[in-house]
């Protein structure tokens, strides 16, 4: 059996930038009336992060499913001709693909009209509809990208998984406060103590 060890370190590098990505996107976005003084205070800053962090969100989640490259794609492909999964979880896994094809569409629209390129043919509303993506579908497909990449891990023999959420054990329902939060957090206080 190959050892290997560069793709499957690569891929998971991948995995948890495009989720640390997605994670930060998200709390500008989402937490946007919980934080919106600090963030007007630093307006030119929090707009071009939050811009800057949906572009790494696509471009990590593009590199997880190009077809040319180095990407969980290619290589469960690659995994798949050498006969190292059982055919219950090729079919498993080949199912969780099917299940998220609408979102690696989505993101291959939005990649290539928008973000890599500027499409002369259509304008970026006009590739926001085609890609027809919920926000949600951003964190999904990380999510399912990573239960993939932890199956493969498994049938290849690897005893650990390579991505992971991380969640409190104290409320198991929720997720491990965020470095973009603790920081916005940490300016609130910071600008009260000095004003």
């Amino acid at each position: 059996m190959q050892n290997y060890e560069r793709e499957f370190s690569k891929i998971s590098d991948a995995l948890v930038t495009a989720y640390q990505n997605w994670e930060i996107w998200w709390l500008y976005k989402n937490e946007r009336p919980k934080y919106v003084n600090i963030m007007n205070h630093y307006l030119q800053f929090f707009t071009n992060s939050q811009y800057a962090h949906w572009i790494t969100t696509i471009i990590s989640i593009w590199c997880l499913i190009d077809d040319n490259n180095l990407s969980l794609v290619t290589f469960y492909k690659k995994i798949c001709k050498e006969n190292i999964l059982t055919d219950e979880n090729k079919k498993e896994i080949q199912n969780k693909f099917d299940g998220i094809a609408h979102i690696m569409k989505g993101i291959k629209i939005i990649r290539h009209n928008v973000i890599a390129h500027i499409n002369n043919k259509i304008d970026s509303d006009e590739a926001f509809k085609k890609a027809n993506l919920r926000y949600d579908d951003f964190r999904d497909i990380i999510v399912e990208l990573g239960n993939i990449f932890n199956r493969i891990r498994i049938d290849y023999g690897k005893n650990q998984l390579g991505f992971w959420l991380k969640k409190r054990f104290d409320e198991p329902d929720r997720f491990i406060e965020s470095d973009a939060e603790r920081m916005l957090q940490d300016l609130i206080n910071y600008n009260s103590k000095t004003a």
